[in-house]
């Protein structure tokens, strides 16, 4: 096997300086290599932009997603799917208000959809979405449960009679992006008030696994409201979670995705101080 040389070239120095030289070249050579190595490693940090010694800008695509979901089915103000593409539209016009161009750079924009015709979800990319991607809607699985059973015995709530927790099982569909370091869900019906950037920033130096909101309303025990989510992709996660949506192994009471998530979650762990934000259907 021939060896490969490095082509150096030719500067004056005197003989008596050569190994010195030779030596200082040696360690250049060294120090380059362990800057390459360590550029590489910084493929798994927060960084977007690594800038080397030579002032090059080396572009990476960013690992953190903020993300909306939108299922045409019902929901539980039997909105049609029209009225779901267009509070996608005012999510993300609210979200290019509020994000500065810098902290822009740091996040990438998806939203899942499902049981839009091609039109529809053409429109969803029209909106500015960096990717829109496209979740079959027999993937999709959920329990209802409306009557109290066995799992319902210890609480003194009532069972909400909401219909809409199979379009509301989109959401778990988040922790199959496992190309992604970390998602931020945001609800469609939520009108930002500050930039989310820094907030996310913050989940993610505090090695947040999961956030949302601590909730009581009407149960007799402490749940979670998920119109904001901080979440680390898992495929085991989601597994767990299609699971347990599909057999219904959760304690019921909106009767969608969240019961799922504040039955596995922990509710005072994940409960965190949110950002600025509306959550209303005319906001």
């Amino acid at each position: 096997m021939s060896e490969r040389s490095l082509d150096i070239p030719h500067v004056g120095i005197s003989v008596g300086a050569s190994q010195n030289h030779l030596l200082g070249l040696k360690v250049a050579i060294f120090g380059s290599a362990i800057l390459l190595l360590l550029f590489c490693a910084l493929g798994s940090t927060d960084l977007h932009d690594v800038r080397l010694s030579t002032g090059a800008i080396a572009h990476r695509k960013p690992t953190r997603v903020v993300a909306s979901s939108a299922c045409n089915g019902m929901d539980y103000t039997n909105s049609p799917g029209s009225a779901q593409i267009e509070r996608a539209q005012k999510l993300m016009e609210s979200f290019d208000l509020t994000t500065s161009k810098q902290h822009r750079a740091l996040v990438e924009t998806v939203i899942l959809v499902s049981n839009f015709d091609s039109n529809e979800v053409e429109s969803f990319r029209h909106q500015g979405w960096d990717k829109v991607i496209v979740i079959p809607h027999n993937s999709l699985r959920f329990r209802t449960k409306l009557e109290r059973d066995e799992s319902t015995f210890w609480t003194l709530n009532e069972v909400q009679g909401r219909q809409d927790g199979l379009c509301t099982a989109l959401k778990l569909f988040y922790w199959n992006l496992t190309e992604y370091t970390s998602i931020t869900h945001l609800d469609t019906d939520i009108c930002l008030k500050e930039d989310i950037v820094p907030w996310i920033l913050r989940m993610e130096q505090d090695d947040m696994f999961f956030a949302a909101t601590r909730e009581r309303e009407q149960r007799s025990y402490d749940g979670l409201n998920t119109h904001v989510m901080f979440l680390r992709p898992s495929s085991d996660i989601f597994t767990l979670l299609q699971q347990k949506s599909e057999y219904g192994e959760f304690v019921p009471f909106t009767n969608t995705e969240q019961d799922v998530l504040e039955t596995v979650f922990s509710t005072e762990g994940s409960s965190v101080q949110m950002f600025l934000h509306e959550h209303s259907k005319s906001c």
